[in-house]
């Protein structure tokens, strides 16, 4: 545990870093032809941000055992309502993560539209459309089962009798991914599909790395936020006497998220991809000066002529 506690500052530090460097990229070294996109990517790593602060601040501290569900606090009734705070924080990340990809496809289709100055063909304005409606309706039953528990540790804070809904919740919020995910990637496939024989190759390059981002910008919050925050909260209906987990490891994964999100941003994009490796590059060649006079100056001594530095004279020019 000590040890896991002495993690988190340099992670808040590595989010921050992570989040400013993406956000100088995404300011100053995107294209013209990424449009709408360029203020997606703005809007979502503000939102990383606030998150990554929010996590330094409160970082409670989470575990599993048995049948329970523990919060650990310091405090009395400050502490309980931060508690409160950040548990409805990382609720609405759900939702703004849901409409993060209804603003992508939104972005999409405002490229196709002015960018190249194409109509959108009927299939992939059905796509969009059905997309949009999916995934604002996931959202809103994610954001209604954690906004739910949120009050009830409000409530409970205060004394009052409250009995939630959980489980009818748990079972919503079930069907609605089981609805939702598998419709998802057949309708993204399904635009990607219709529109790749319309448009030029750059549109086609620009949408297969929109579909690449999609999948990282999917795996990374349900390895690090959805699924160890499912596991947490539904492991306690489980009833088994074998599940215990170590007392901050929810934290270290929520603190991780904030500074990989950044970098698949970064590496996935070709722009903000060279711009690094241009830096790296830059800060390589200011260090070999010094390294070069230091190895110079360790080899050399005063009065002291290397044979490797004369210069042989040729004697039949001479002649």
């Amino acid at each position: 545990m000590p040890m896991l506690a002495n993690l988190l500052q340099p992670l808040f530090l590595m989010g921050l870093m992570s989040n400013l460097s993406a956000l100088y990229l995404v300011g100053t070294k995107s294209r013209k032809g990424l449009l709408e996109y360029k203020k997606l990517l703005i809007i979502f790593l503000i939102s990383d941000l606030i998150y990554t602060v929010l996590q330094d601040i409160f970082s409670p501290i989470f575990a599993v055992h048995e049948d329970l569900f523990i919060g650990y606090l310091s405090g009395e009734i400050q502490n309980k309502i931060f508690l409160s705070i950040y548990c409805g924080c990382v609720s609405m990340s759900f939702a703004i993560f849901a409409l993060h990809f209804v603003y992508r496809a939104a972005a999409i289709s405002r490229y196709v539209e002015h960018g190249n100055e194409q109509t959108r063909t009927s299939a992939f304005s059905k796509a969009h459309f059905s997309i949009r409606l999916t995934w604002t309706r996931l959202g809103l039953g994610i954001a209604g089962l954690f906004c739910e528990f949120v009050v009830w540790s409000c409530i409970a804070h205060f004394g009052l009798s409250y009995e939630p809904s959980y489980a009818i919740s748990a079972e919503k919020f079930f069907k609605i991914n089981g609805l939702a995910f598998p419709l998802n990637p057949y309708e993204s496939i399904y635009i990607f599909k219709g529109y790749r024989d319309d448009g030029t190759i750059y549109t086609e390059k620009l949408l297969t790395i929109l579909a690449m981002m999609f999948i990282v910008a999917l795996s990374i919050p349900f390895a690090l936020l959805y699924l160890p925050c499912s596991f947490y909260l539904l492991s306690p209906f489980l009833n088994s006497k074998h599940i215990h987990t170590p007392l901050r490891l929810l934290t270290i994964l929520y603190s991780l998220y904030p500074i990989l999100d950044p970098l698949a941003i970064i590496f996935m994009i070709s722009d903000y991809r060279r711009e690094v490796f241009k830096i790296f590059r830059w800060l390589t060649f200011k260090m070999e000066p010094s390294r070069v006079m230091t190895s110079t100056s360790m080899t050399s001594r005063p009065g002291e002529t290397h044979a490797a530095n004369l210069t042989p004279i040729n004697n039949d020019r001479c002649e």
